[in-house]
């Protein structure tokens, strides 16, 4: 990608809908709407979400909290595994919100049996509650997302533009959310619309590079 140089595109907040009616459903986290939309009858103090980064976890947090506004978050809890400190302050309120009405959302990558906690008794604790995956998303599910993200960036997109890039790109959250991120910095600093060229070149490098030396040779 050749951006010029005396070109600087100004990077603006994004504030992506966070609504109920604008969460992208697939096979892969139906299941995991079903139990937001019951909160907080979940019959358990707590309950554990785990996926992929960008799978949509922030989103569901932001369903329940509407829905359960007295409730706790604790996000990324893989990541207090191992601090004690931490573990320590979650295995009291874990013991104040079963002890009182209350709910607890957690969310985190692992599935609970993968993550190495310091205190015994919180890992009994946390992994008798119910837990649910996001996984990968289908193909009509990026779809769907890969049209909201540009949709967020208020970037108008060719439908056959996605098209190429799904039949292209790594079936993940994260690489559909780093394509988009991309295509939109090239096409501040070219201030040009994305073109399949574009997507080509994030997507496949080599066959750019060799396209390129090919017409020019």
């Amino acid at each position: 990608m050749n951006a010029r140089a005396n070109q600087i595109p100004l990077s603006f907040p994004l504030t992506p809908s966070m609504a109920r009616e604008d969460f992208l459903v697939s096979d892969s986290n139906r299941e995991a709407l079903a139990w937001i939309d019951r909160a907080p009858q979940w019959n358990a103090p707590a309950l554990y979400i785990y996926g992929p980064a960008g799978s949509g976890k922030t989103h569901l947090a932001s369903i329940w909290k509407s829905r359960a506004p007295e409730g706790v978050l604790i996000e990324d809890l893989d990541k207090i595994a191992g601090n004690r400190a931490q573990e320590e302050d979650l295995f009291h309120l874990y013991n104040r919100v079963r002890q009182n009405p209350g709910s607890v959302l957690l969310t985190g990558t692992l599935p609970l049996a993968m993550v190495k906690f310091t205190i015994p008794d919180l890992a009994s604790r946390l992994r008798a509650c119910p837990q649910v995956a996001i996984g990968l998303p289908d193909e009509h599910l990026l779809r769907a997302l890969l049209v909201k993200l540009f949709f967020d960036r208020q970037m108008r997109i060719d439908v056959a533009i996605i098209e190429y890039a799904i039949t292209r790109m790594e079936r993940s959250f994260s690489a559909a959310r780093d394509l988009v991120a991309q295509l939109d910095q090239w096409s501040l600093t070219e201030k040009r619309s994305v073109t399949p060229a574009m997507v080509r070149a994030l997507l496949m490098p080599e066959q750019d590079e060799l396209f390129a030396d090919e017409t020019h040779a």
